[in-house]
This record gives C-alpha cells, sequence and structure tokens, in this order.
C-alpha cells in the first residue's frame, strides 16, 4: 500500500465518524479559503465539529483558516462547508490537503465549491476584485492522484477539460449580474508556499497566460474532477503579486483586503447557491 494510498482509508474513517456524527447527506460542500471563513456565520441552524475532533482528520495550522465543519442550509440548500482550506505546504501530503474534497464525495456531495485568496497578476483585475477560476497551471505542484493509480477508489476522471461545471459557470455570470458584483474570469497560478511568489515566479506566470497566484485549489480541483464532482471555483483577488506592488505582501493584508470584499463575496455567494440548488432540484 501506498502513503497516498494510506492516508485515503484514514480520510474515510474521518469521514465515517462524521457520517455517525449526522454531517452526512448534503449534496453541495463549500471551501472557504483565506479570510474568507465568515461566510460560514450564514449558515441556518448550523451541526458544527472543529477538526482537531475528528480522527484521522489533519488541522490546518494557517491563520485566517477557522479549521471547523460546518453543516446546515445556505439559500435553502444543505451543504457541507469547510470554514478553512488545507494547504501541501503545512506539512500535509497532497491527499491530505485535499481532505474536504475526499470526505464531502464519501459523504455524499455531488458538487462542491472552492474559494480562496490570491494574488492578482493581471493588471486588468485589481485588488478586491472576484474571479471565477476557468483553467489552472498547476505544472510546479505534486499532483493529488500520485500514489492513488490505480487505487480501488471511486472515480475516474481524469481529463481536465471543462474543469468547472458548464452550467455552474452561466450560474456565476448570471448571479454576478442580478446583484451588480463584477466577475471576472481567469486562469489561477499556483505554486507550493508558503513563501509568497518571487517577482521572478510572477513575470513567469504572467508569461505563460495566468491572472492570479495561489498556494491552493488546483491541487482540490484535479481530485474533485476524479471524484466526478460538479466543480465551481473562485479567488478573492486580495493583492498585487509580488514585483508588482512597491510594498512587500504580508498575509494580514491578505486577510484585510478579504475581509474589506467580504460582503459582496457573501452576497454572490448566496445567489449561486440559491442557483445551483434550483438547477439541481434540491430546494
Amino acid at each position: 500500500m501506498t502513503e497516498a494510498q494510506k492516508d485515503w482509508q484514514e480520510l474515510e474513517s474521518a469521514a465515517e465518524f462524521l457520517r455517525e456524527q449526522g454531517f452526512a447527506g448534503a449534496k453541495l460542500a463549500l471551501v472557504m479559503g483565506s479570510g474568507l471563513g465568515g461566510m460560514a456565520d450564514q449558515v441556518q441552524s448550523p451541526k458544527i465539529i472543529d477538526a482537531g475532533d475528528i480522527p484521522y482528520y489533519p488541522s490546518s495550522s494557517v491563520e485566517g483558516h477557522y479549521g471547523r465543519i460546518l453543516k446546515g442550509k445556505l439559500s435553502g440548500v444543505e451543504c457541507l462547508v469547510f470554514q478553512g482550506r488545507l494547504h501541501y505546504y503545512e506539512g500535509l501530503s497532497s491527499v491530505q490537503a485535499c481532505a474536504p474534497v475526499i470526505v464531502s464525495k464519501i459523504l455524499g456531495a455531488e458538487s462542491i465549491i472552492l474559494t480562496n485568496a490570491s494574488g492578482s497578476i493581471n493588471g486588468s483585475f485589481p485588488p478586491g476584485c472576484l474571479m471565477l477560476a476557468e483553467d489552472f497551471i498547476c505544472a510546479f505542484h505534486k499532483n493529488p492522484l500520485i500514489g492513488l493509480i490505480p487505487a480501488n477508489i471511486r472515480g475516474n476522471s481524469l481529463n481536465l477539460d471543462y474543469m468547472i461545471f458548464p452550467p455552474y459557470h452561466l450560474i456565476a455570470m448570471e448571479s454576478a449580474g442580478e446583484t451588480g458584483i463584477i466577475l471576472r474570469s481567469g486562469t489561477l497560478g499556483v505554486t507550493w508556499g508558503p513563501s509568497y511568489e518571487t517577482p521572478a515566479e510572477v513575470r513567469m506566470l504572467q508569461l505563460v497566460g495566468a491572472d492570479a497566484a495561489s498556494m491552493s485549489t488546483a491541487p482540490e480541483i484535479i481530485m474533485a474532477k476524479h471524484l466526478s464532482l460538479n466543480i465551481l471555483a473562485i479567488s478573492c483577488l486580495t493583492n498585487l503579486g509580488s514585483g508588482i506592488s512597491p510594498q512587500p505582501l504580508t498575509h494580514s493584508e491578505v486577510q484585510e483586503a478579504a475581509a474589506m470584499v467580504a460582503e459582496s463575496f457573501r452576497l454572490l455567494m448566496l445567489r449561486i447557491i440559491k442557483r445551483i440548488g434550483i438547477f439541481h432540484g434540491w430546494i
């Protein structure tokens, strides 16, 4: 058995523990990135558990990631909400970093919304705006499927064409229009972290077509696609990439910028969730 397969088995145990605690059955899962965990406050009558209380489930060590899982309704849709994500750079394996995706699938989710805070490297996408992540460049990151294939696990979709579920793209854009929020579409450039990208790395990402720089989300998209989940990914562009901004970047700046766009993010997410629920007949 590979280490990846062992990690998978442990996450199956974590999911079964959550099932026993009443966290199964939600069709839609949400993963909240840096500074965006406040969305969890919108969950109605939530069932809540700390990640540290779940056997075999890894806990986040990054400031701004609360490390809680909630189950309850958002816009009338039963949701499983991960308040804070996990990162490979925290010393986790690539499979452990995808724990929210894997656990969601095991607990019955059919769709997932992934969110993150990213740095803008496209001059037309100013800090404070939201970006629909339509594609990603992740050539420098470990693929989370290494060591799992050919494992006896559900899902076999390895083609990353149309990684964002096409109906969700339309739903997101129409929801943005209805709420008066500008939602750009772009490509994520993903690096390992935890250090921010160097100015040279930012220039490289610009040259190959990235619009934003991130340390997460692409591995989760790969795993979610493999597990045949319907995917939507949205980035909150909180800062300018290294070498573009005249000032050094700090994590507190990222959190502060995310807080400034929190209301727009909340309105957009609630509208998107409602329309996804209607689309699937979940409400």
